[in-house]
């Protein structure tokens, strides 16, 4: 180990602070201080426990594999997220730790398989799908951002009252944990000490940049912050080096509802909208680096890879649809970012951020035309669902514009597909034409099934 320049350290925390974001090409990080820097990060899958874990060192089960157990952002209760745990024996006694606590920890002494290889077998040509590659809609332009961009923000959006009385008291409540009751309540002191103000501004302004997913805007954002701070949270123009204001601040209401509001403010002065182009070139899965797979899986004909890897039941059954769907000429689940294809879409933090279809299939229609399918198999809805199926729509009415390939999206929400197959029993029909008549029936206009026939 060697000396640590400080050039170096700034690169380090920089890749840290932005290792969750979809264009960040880190894929493994080791650290021998990760579990006392409290680093900041959701995207941990694998922990290997290599430190002797002896009581010397002072580390808790709970800090060694915690940095694992925060979920990933932007992934739906659909898909399970998973932590494998890795270690000597000694580590492994040591996390079993966490059972006296109540938190059971599964083992085994086989190591996890090592998943299938997707690959796309080259001689299934005619099965190969080209997706058009498309300039983004979104892009950022950071001269527009700037402390102007505050102006008809709420003042005092908490109501806050600055008071100094009973600052170093914090009300306790007691919550019966079978009713939910409240109990009892009291206030007790604490003397927990308050960050300086520099501290709190630099987390504040890091939060922001993360929500925002805003890279190498720190300086920019700095004096936005610390102006709506001092001039627009509290209703009034306050010193923020006061303790009671930095201990307002900390309050994780507080800090909370100030990293939302101005990440989304910032997102939505700084992302401008352009004018789609087609660049001329297509993705050919044909064309897909092989890739391991270590979930659900079935095994189809009209598709181009060996294998389609499924996320769970409903993606399985709906793939085998379309391998005997008879319109269905070839189709492929996309897997993610393992294929390429991706759109860049408006979350509801006002960041640029990007939605990863399903299924992608070509449907030969009774005139004798293609029209290419993006297919979203949805079970739960969240917040930015209806911002992907708009931002999927827009995308394929400018491929088909720029193409002229029909390009179409559809969203099949789980608890339709149930009633159409009766939970998935039977097959929705015997063709794709079929299963869309059937799905107009019991779907809710809002879902674009009114343009699915123009």
């Amino acid at each position: 180990m060697g000396e640590i320049s400080k050039s170096d350290l700034e690169r380090a925390r920089e890749a840290a602070r932005s290792i969750d974001l979809p264009g960040n090409k880190i894929r493994a990080i080791v650290s021998v201080l990760m579990l006392r820097e409290g680093w900041d990060v959701r995207n941990v899958s694998i922990i290997l426990g290599l430190r002797p874990f002896t009581s010397k060192s002072n580390i808790l089960p709970e800090q060694a594999v915690g940095r694992g157990l925060r979920p990933m952002k932007e992934v739906g209760p659909d898909y399970v997220q998973i932590l494998e745990i890795i270690g000597t024996p000694h580590f492994e006694e040591f996390v079993k730790q966490l059972e006296v606590e109540g938190v059971g920890v599964g083992y085994t002494t086989n190591p996890p398989p090592p998943g299938l290889q997707v690959f796309p077998v080259k001689i299934k040509t005619e099965y190969d799908i080209k997706i058009p590659i498309l300039s983004p809609t979104h892009h950022r332009e950071y001269t527009n951002i700037g402390v102007d961009i505050l102006e008809g923000l709420k003042k005092n959006p908490l109501e806050i009252i600055i008071s100094s009385t009973e600052k170093d008291k914090v009300k306790i409540e007691l919550i019966d944990g079978i009713t939910e009751y409240t109990v009892g309540e009291k206030f007790i002191n604490y003397n927990l000490a308050i960050p300086i103000l520099n501290d709190i501004l630099i987390n504040f302004t890091t939060r922001i940049c993360k929500e925002a997913r805003i890279e190498g805007q720190f300086s920019t954002i700095y004096p936005i912050l610390k102006k709506y701070l001092s001039e627009y949270f509290f209703g009034q123009e306050v010193n923020l080096d006061n303790e009671v204001i930095r201990r307002a601040l900390c309050d994780i209401k507080n800090s909370d509802h100030i990293i939302r509001v101005l990440s989304k403010r910032i997102g939505e002065k700084s992302v401008l909208k352009t004018h789609t182009q087609f660049s001329q070139d297509f993705i050919s899965l044909l064309e897909t680096d092989a890739f391991f797979w270590r979930r659900d899986y079935t095994e189809c004909n009209k598709t181009v890879f060996n294998i389609t890897p499924c996320y769970n039941g409903f993606e399985k059954h709906f793939a085998l649809f379309l391998d005997q769907a008879t319109d269905i000429s070839a189709f492929a689940k996309l897997a993610e970012f393992y294929t390429h294809f991706s759109i860049e879409y408006i979350n509801h933090r006002g960041a640029i951020a990007y939605y990863y279809p399903d299924f992608v299939a070509i449907q030969k229609t009774t005139n004798g035309k293609a029209t290419h399918w993006v297919i979203e198999t949805k079970g739960r809805e969240f917040e930015d669902v209806a911002l992907k199926d708009r931002r999927a729509h827009d995308w394929c009415s400018d491929a088909t514009r720029l193409t002229g390939q029909e390009w179409k999206y559809l969203k099949i929400n789980q608890v339709n597909y149930d009633k159409l197959t009766q939970k998935m029993t039977s097959m929705p029909g015997k063709n794709f034409d079929e299963f869309l008549m059937k799905l107009v029936i019991i779907t809710d206009p809002g879902d674009f099934l009114d343009e699915l026939f123009d």
